[in-house]
């Protein structure tokens, strides 16, 4: 079984991430190409999300949370406005953790 072809992943499968919904549509050169899926009332979309490849395990889950999937959205937050998801996400969206003293 060669690196990109998965057991796992399947056309459709969905994915959350922070509140932020993607689904499954393909692999291409090391990474994963996922649909961006809107919030209700939102504009409809057709943005694409390229994930590297290193992020799923064999089965198609999600494994590596954080850093990289935090600055793939960072660098696409126009595009979180335009499917909906327009209130702040803590790490991509203008929201820090702020330690209280």
């Amino acid at each position: 079984m060669g690196k990109l072809e998965r057991i796992g992943f399947y056309i459709g499968k969905r994915y959350i991430y922070k509140g932020i919904r993607f689904e499954y549509q393909g692999q291409y050169s090391g990474a994963v190409i996922c649909k961006l899926l809107p919030r209700e009332g939102a504009i409809v979309t057709n943005y694409r999300v390229y994930i590297p490849d290193i992020c799923f395990d064999s089965n198609g889950e999600l494994i590596v949370k954080g850093d990289i999937l935090d600055g793939i959205f960072r660098r696409m937050q126009r595009q979180l406005e335009y499917a909906g998801y327009t209130r702040s996400i803590i790490g991509i969206k203008g929201a820090k953790l702020v330690p209280w003293l």
